[in-house]
């Protein structure tokens, strides 16, 4: 193993190190650049609309239905607040997230591990298919993984629980997804030190409960209903969360094929990530419905494992110079195979632009004035609202069909409303969101006529009706 050896001691300089990691860093980000003005219709136009609310002067939960704790639309807020709707800039804060994201592994890995499977931990985070696909798509997770981490970083690396506690609830007070992990986590920390399980405790509560009172006292009833209730209430899909299992198999194969090398490595190093790993995937297998960036929450600590794995097996099980090198050319055939699949499907599928866009803001723009409003699908009419520099009617840019399944909305009521309302365009898709509610679409045909229909190549047909 002398290579490594020597690769290590190069590596083992500080400047040399960290050169390198902003070496990855710089090649992340110029392959995500493209994505970054990247248009498509899809639930990150929600946040950026809600960040324009609240700019405004509306409040969440009690002016406008908003399923996530405050902390999703703050970021969109304040860079409204400050420059309006820029596209490339708010699509950046995931970005941003990301890397730093990565550093904090780099820094969590560093404290435990030799500089290899730092790096190496690093550049399989970045190099994993979910990673490369969400960090342009401003859903949160980046966030909440962000602040996990930084938790975490300052439990393992300071041992300063109270700051680690923090934020943690910081996390939690972005997306609610990592308040299994925060559990386990503390869990852990009871069973090894019960006096820092207490400071982690007290860091982590003071400011997550503080700040659900405060939301409770200025939103009500509302913020429980949207933020907890909801989650409960909404419906599932059979068989749904193991498809998304499946399918990140299946984009991610040569990240799951080396995690999968912890079977025959030493554990003790890797305890804490292997148990954080599992016992979310047994939240997600059981939870109602998930989606795929979900998942992103633990990429950080597959990726950790992963690169300890393959390092600890070919320490252990590859002196035979044949056998090492046979082992790494297969895993380098599995890294090129499955980087050449994830990045031609970045570019030629999920970063192929919404082309009927710009079509359809020209015709909102020309066919109505400032004071006439939007509504409709969720994944669009936020978007052309921004864009086309109209409001959305009700504050109501969420209109997945869920909220209505759960019982959340009343849908009849909505539609009396719309009616009573200056609404001028109702934007659908057929089958999808509220579109595919049958009552939605009898109101549409009945009251309304068909404006325009757009038929876009990739993302389907879009349905403006005239009200």
């Amino acid at each position: 193993m002398g290579n490594i050896s020597s690769l290590s001691t190069f590596l083992a300089n500080k400047r040399t190190s960290f050169l390198v990691f902003a070496l990855l860093a710089i090649i992340f980000v110029i392959i995500e650049f493209k994505g970054l003005s990247h248009i498509d219709p899809g639930d990150e136009h929600v946040y950026f609309y809600m960040g324009k609310l609240i700019a405004n002067g509306y409040i969440p939960y009690k002016d406008f239905f908003l399923a996530h704790p405050p902390l999703l639309v703050l970021f969109p807020a304040i860079l409204y607040k400050i420059i309006g709707f820029k596209l490339i800039i708010f699509k950046s804060i995931e970005l941003i997230a990301t890397i730093l994201s990565a550093l904090f592994i780099y820094l969590i890995a560093k404290h435990k591990f030799n500089i290899i499977i730092v790096l190496t931990s690093v550049f399989l985070f970045f190099s994993s298919k979910l990673i490369l696909f969400e960090s342009t798509y401003y859903l949160g997770m980046g966030l909440t993984t962000l602040s996990f981490l930084i938790g975490i970083y300052y439990a393992l690396n300071k041992g300063s629980y109270f700051t680690a506690g923090s934020f943690m609830a910081l996390s939690a007070l972005t997306r609610l997804n990592s308040l299994i992990l925060i559990l386990v986590f503390a869990i852990l920390l009871f069973m090894q030190n019960k006096r820092n399980s207490y400071r982690f405790s007290l860091g982590f509560l003071s400011l997550f409960i503080t700040a659900n009172l405060l939301l409770v006292i200025i939103a009500g009833y509302s913020f429980i209903q949207s933020v907890y209730l909801f989650h409960l209430l909404k419906p599932g899909i059979e068989s749904f969360n193991i498809s998304i299992f499946i399918n990140f198999v299946r984009d991610n194969f040569f990240l799951a094929t080396v995690f999968l090398l912890f079977l025959f490595a030493k554990k003790k190093e890797i305890s804490l990530f292997l148990v954080l790993i599992a016992s979310y995937l047994v939240f997600l297998l059981l939870s109602s419905r998930i989606f795929n960036f979900y998942l992103v929450l633990i990429i950080p600590f597959i990726a950790i494992v992963a690169a300890y794995s393959i390092h600890d097996v070919l320490e252990r099980y590859g002196k035979d110079t044949l056998i090492r090198h046979s082992v790494l050319a297969v895993l380098l055939l599995l890294f090129i195979a499955n980087t050449y699949i994830s990045l031609n499907r970045l570019y030629n599928f999920d970063f192929i632009d919404f082309s009927s866009f710009n079509e359809i803001k020209d015709y909102i723009s020309e066919n109505s004035n400032e004071q006439d409003l939007l509504f409709g699908d969720a994944t669009s009419t936020p978007l052309l609202a921004l864009a086309a520099e109209r409001d959305i009617a009700f504050n109501m840019p969420d209109t997945n069909i869920q909220i209505f399944q759960s019982g959340i909305t009343d849908i009849n009521e909505l539609i009396n409303k719309l009616k009573d309302s200056n609404a001028k365009f109702i934007l659908t898709r057929p089958l999808s969101g509220v579109g595919g509610l049958d009552e939605f679409q009898a109101y549409l045909e009945k009251d309304c006529k068909l404006a325009k229909w757009f038929k876009d190549p990739l993302q389907g047909d879009f349905l403006l009706y005239e009200c």
